[in-house]
């Protein structure tokens, strides 16, 4: 039980020093001095100057609130009773008719329904209210408002003895007999009789009097607007077209006639933009003051905006202004939200803070803000992400209808988040498709031309001048003959198309009675001649394969683009922009271009339930989706759902770099194309997937099939690693020994097209120890004829020794000749010291001899 009640005031303690902050209006002598000085000036000369309207007037969020409790909470004229009217209206307060998200919005303001004079009675009966309603109802008896009272006990017990009374009075005087009963009295003398009755009757008048005022008093507060009998109706009084306030200014002025106050603050009148209501509150204040049975000055306190009134209006409507300088703006924000933040203790993106400051400027938003997002960031633990929660905050409070209407995916925001991207997806896949089926006709009509080579075609022409004209044995062009073949020749038949150009029938000289043109015709009405050249050149030049390698490029790009993400369309201007945007648009585009609002927006702001993957696993989700950096030894569960759930982009990335992905990669033959983009992000040679692959292979991992597949994505493994400074000799000997061991044979063969791995082979001395199967060995020596210049095979199987030495695969120096000689024949070393060629002679090694 101690222990309990020691612990409770702590965690009271702890509750109490969460930094939250207030919204309401805070007293602040010391920064509102100055203001209060002014309000107190003008008050304190209010008969002298006859200033009975003061304003207090400066932007929304400037602090006018705040100034008017401080000047009451540090007041030190007793004389001054305060009579506070607030509007509590916060709707819109106008419908922007060239607002051009009208149609996204779900349903409209209620107030934007009301006409302006309908409105206008709103408030004044809510000004009304406040006032009677501020007062006890003792202190205002006469008032025809009535309200809801609680009954003393006393005054119950006064009313029901008054009403018991009047009807024992009234019943025994027209029943003396009952009294006499009632007593049991004897026969009065008539004198008493009299007398008894005269006091019956008084008592009579006294009561029906205190009955008949509370029934006057009950009778002022009724107001009988309608009686209707059946089909007899009788209209008393209608009001609705009458302003409230002037047609209850006697009620108003008995107000002020019972009650003290002399200072009316007035706030939020300016919500509404109607200025009517400003001069009708001033002419009540006329009034007030003029009457000679209110004995004293009441003034009127309006806080306003400053661009409530137009012109020099404001000027001849008050009596005094008082101008408030805003505490915070666009200028100053960011240092007034990055100082409420720094109680949390939070270390948010200096650039985000900058960014969105511009779009807070007023406090109790800020304050607003900060709150929300220590809530939110302490229920969902984004302390990984609490830029984009911080950035979702903020344009929650800024513009919370589109909040909600995002969650039912409708609004701004989800037009520009999602709507946008779709359409723009649409449209590059589209042209996509259209380039796709412009190249296909190409490519098919390439395929099908029948001419190989601009010889067989000028053939073809050439065969049908022979066959239209009779007994053709020559061409001729200036009085020489041509035969065919001399015809295949460019000038030869460049002379033929513009028509210089006779033939030799027998021993006769003939024109051609065509042209080129309608030999072109007969052959092809489609096409002209130039047109099958261009077709059979391109054809020869390669433009079939660019056509294929570029449907595939197309391929690629086209998924690409479905997996994009919004923030790369909008920073590469693939998505257009409104050409002037609305202030609510460059908020939006703000934070989507800069990452900080995204396509996984609902992960902030809604709670994570485990299914399919488990909490651990949504995490490592989210900091792929983010683009940040998981540890590569990051465990994941449910791997499979896992790969599911990341998109072919996102594999793109390096934030996918991670073992249990990996590991089910190299063991499963499942999602083929994200393996490929998983490797492919593994051969980009980055600083990041080579220190990934390094140390994969460093926990001894599978890293002989890891191997195996990167061989056939990177070709250029082995020349990276030789020529990274970085590792130790040793280092590249036991990589080069994974990829000679596991590699394919071909695509050791491909990795050598693009780096020394021949010579370093050839100068491989421990290469049959690093090379561990015979097999394995001889392929590698066959498929690039190795030639060792120096061998250590002391530990190393005969087989292999024996198929160096009878496959000539080593070179002929002193190192390697000793070698072969001392295995396979007999070696002197004073005739090796003293000539080489000698001792091969002698040593009867036959292969090396021959």
């Amino acid at each position: 039980m101690s222990e309990n009640l020691q612990k409770n005031p702590e965690n009271k303690d702890q509750k109490q020093n969460i930094p939250f902050n207030s919204l309401s209006p805070v007293s602040d002598p010391d920064n509102h001095k100055f203001y209060c000085n002014s309000l107190e000036w003008a008050i304190s000369n209010r008969k002298e100057k006859d200033i009975k309207n003061i304003a207090l007037s400066g932007t929304y969020g400037s602090g006018k609130s705040s100034i008017l409790k401080t000047f009451e909470e540090t007041n030190k004229n007793e004389k001054l009773k305060f009579l506070n009217i607030s509007l509590a209206t916060f709707k819109e307060e106008k419908k922007n008719n060239t607002d051009k998200y009208a149609h996204l919005r779900s349903e409209d303001i209620n107030s934007d329904k009301l006409s302006k004079n309908d409105q206008l009675r709103l408030v004044e009966l809510s000004i009304l209210q406040q006032i009677f309603y501020h007062e006890e109802y003792d202190n205002i008896p006469d008032s025809r408002f009535k309200k809801i009272r609680s009954l003393k006990p006393q005054e119950v017990q006064e009313t029901t003895w008054l009403l018991f009374g009047l009807i024992f009075v009234l019943y025994t005087f027209f029943n003396f007999k009952f009294l006499k009963t009632l007593i049991n009295l004897p026969e009065p003398k008539l004198w008493f009789a009299y007398i008894l009755q005269g006091l019956l009757v008084v008592g009579g008048l006294v009561l029906s009097f205190y009955f008949l005022r509370a029934v006057v008093g009950f009778s002022q507060k009724l107001t009988i607007s309608k009686l209707n009998f059946q089909n007899l109706e009788i209209q008393v009084a209608d009001k609705i077209d009458k302003s409230i306030l002037n047609n209850h200014l006697d009620e108003i002025l008995y107000f002020f006639e019972v009650t003290e106050y002399n200072v009316v603050i007035i706030e939020d009148l300016d919500r509404f933009e109607q200025t009517e209501i400003f001069t009708k509150l001033r002419e009540i204040n006329l009034l007030i003051n003029n009457s000679k049975s209110i004995n004293r000055t009441v003034t009127f306190i309006y806080a306003i905006r400053d661009e409530m009134f137009k012109d020099k209006d404001r000027t001849k409507f008050f009596d005094f202004i008082i101008p408030v300088i805003p505490v915070i703006n666009y200028s100053n924000s960011n240092e007034q939200l990055t100082r409420a933040l720094e109680k949390f203790e939070y270390s948010l993106s200096t650039e985000l803070i900058d960014q969105v400051a511009f779009y807070v400027d007023d406090m109790r938003l800020l304050y607003n803000i900060v709150n929300e997002f220590h809530i939110y960031f302490q229920k969902f633990k984004g302390e990984k992400y609490q830029n984009k929660l911080f950035a979702i905050i903020v344009y929650k409070n800024i513009y919370p209808e589109d909040f909600v209407m995002l969650g039912k995916n409708q609004g701004i925001l989800y037009k520009n988040l999602v709507d946008n991207k779709l359409s723009w997806i649409n449209d590059a896949s589209r042209k996509i498709e259209e380039e796709n089926s412009r190249l296909k006709m190409e490519l098919d009509n390439l395929e099908r031309v029948l001419p190989k080579n601009l010889e067989e075609l000028r053939r073809i022409y050439l065969m049908e001048y022979m066959k239209n004209a009779n007994n053709l044995s020559h061409f001729r062009i200036a009085n020489k003959n041509y035969s065919v073949e001399q015809m295949l020749e460019d000038e030869n038949f460049e002379n033929l198309k513009n028509g210089s150009i006779s033939y030799r029938e027998n021993q006769y000289n003939r024109e051609f009675n065509f042209k080129f043109s309608d030999v072109e015709s007969r052959l092809d009405p489609d096409k002209s001649y130039s047109d099958r050249k261009t077709e059979i050149e391109n054809k020869n030049a390669g433009r079939v394969k660019d056509i294929r390698d570029r449907l595939k490029q197309n391929e690629e790009e086209n998924r690409r683009i479905k997996n994009a993400k919004i923030k790369y369309l909008l920073k590469n201007k693939k998505i257009s922009l409104s050409s002037q945007p609305s202030k609510q648009e460059q908020l939006i585009i703000l934070l989507i271009r800069n990452g900080y609002i995204a396509e996984d927006y609902l992960n902030y702001i809604s709670y994570f339930y485990p299914g399919s993957i488990t909490e651990r696993d949504h995490w490592f989700l989210m900091n792929v989706r983010n683009e940040m950096d998981s540890k590569f030894d990051y465990k994941l569960d449910e791997v499979e759902n896992v790969i599911k759930k990341i998109s072919e982009s996102e594999f793109e990335r390096r934030f996918v770099l991670n073992y249990s992905l990996l590991d089910q990669f190299l063991k499963s033959k499942k999602f083929p194309l994200k393996k490929e983009l998983f490797f492919k992000q593994l051969s980009n040679e980055s600083n990041d997937s080579v220190k990934f692959i390094y140390s994969y292979i460093k926990e001894d991992k599978n890293s002989g099939v890891l191997i195996k597949t990167l061989c056939k994505s990177w070709i250029g493994i082995w020349k990276f690693i030789e020529e990274d400074s970085s590792l130790t000799d040793c280092e590249k000997s036991n990589y080069l020994s994974l990829i000679l061991n596991n590699a394919e044979i071909e695509d050791i063969e491909n990795i050598a097209s693009t780096s020394q791995l021949e010579a370093v082979l050839n100068a491989k001395s421990d290469f049959l120890s690093i090379v561990s199967d015979t097999k394995r060995q001889i392929e590698i020596i066959d498929e690039f004829d190795l030639k060792f210049n120096s061998l250590k095979w002391d530990e190393s199987r005969k087989e292999i020794r024996e198929y160096i030495y009878s496959m000539n695969n080593y070179e002929i120096n002193p190192p390697m000749l000793r070698i072969m000689i001392k295995e396979f024949g007999e070696y002197r070393e004073e005739d090796f010291n003293h000539s080489n060629y000698a001792a091969i002679k002698l040593s009867g090694c036959d292969r090396l001899i021959e």
